[in-house]
């Protein structure tokens, strides 16, 4: 992608990265186009990867600062990273994935999801995370931190179907979901799962939300 043109600031960091990679595959003569005429071996360097989390456990970089209400994806990313390298015998200790379970019991919602932060609305996506982290960590002392019946309830709040709420115009379109207040009032399709309570709508909720719902067994 050509990074001189006038893209927004997401586009512009995505042609950063592609051109970055593109320089990679350039050096070991990589073609994109024909990736079966590659002849060299692709290695995962499991030991290398596996330090940077460990470190990573005990200090993120500042500008994760900014990410601060998605807490549970450092726990998520760390741990996938762990996961995939623990089949080469790197693996954490019992006592760490202990201290990932209480730092994910803090994120737990007392009516059910969890939170991107400690007393934060419960989130779809950061739910997703932690119940990934929670997957990741594959010990008995953080399944039992899920409480299903309150994790089924959180995502069928974010899933409407009462379809005689909803408003539509003279063509049959959906406009919005009225409520007793004017904060009550949703203005997403009616079916779609919403990020948070009185939040956006999009592919990505609803993704998650099957995920953690067929993890679960509570689809």
């Amino acid at each position: 992608m050509d990074n001189s043109t006038n893209f927004n600031r997401t586009i512009r960091e995505q042609c950063k990265i592609e051109q970055e990679i593109k320089k990679i595959f350039d050096k070991y003569m990589f073609d994109i186009k024909n990736p079966e005429n590659y002849e060299e071996d692709v290695t995962y360097n499991k030991p290398s990867h596996f330090n940077f989390a460990k470190k990573m456990i005990n200090e993120l970089p500042g500008s994760y600062g900014a990410i601060d209400a998605g807490m549970p994806w450092f726990s998520y990313w760390i741990l996938n990273i762990i996961d995939l390298c623990s089949k080469n015998n790197h693996e954490l200790s019992h006592e760490t994935k202990l201290k990932f379970v209480d730092y994910l019991k803090e994120l737990q919602h007392p009516d059910g999801g969890f939170s991107g932060y400690a007393g934060g609305l419960p989130h779809i996506v950061s739910n997703y995370a932690a119940i990934m982290s929670i997957l990741a960590l594959g010990i008995p002392e953080a399944y039992e931190i899920v409480d299903r019946q309150k994790m089924k309830n959180f995502l069928k709040r974010m899933k409407y179907k009462n379809k005689d709420n909803f408003v539509y115009d003279s063509k049959g379109q959906f406009i919005i979901e009225r409520g007793d207040k004017i904060i009550d009032y949703k203005t997403n399709w009616p079916g779609a799962f919403l990020m948070h309570e009185n939040g956006e709508s999009d592919l990505r909720a609803t993704y998650c939300g099957i995920v953690v719902a067929f993890i679960l067994n509570i689809i």
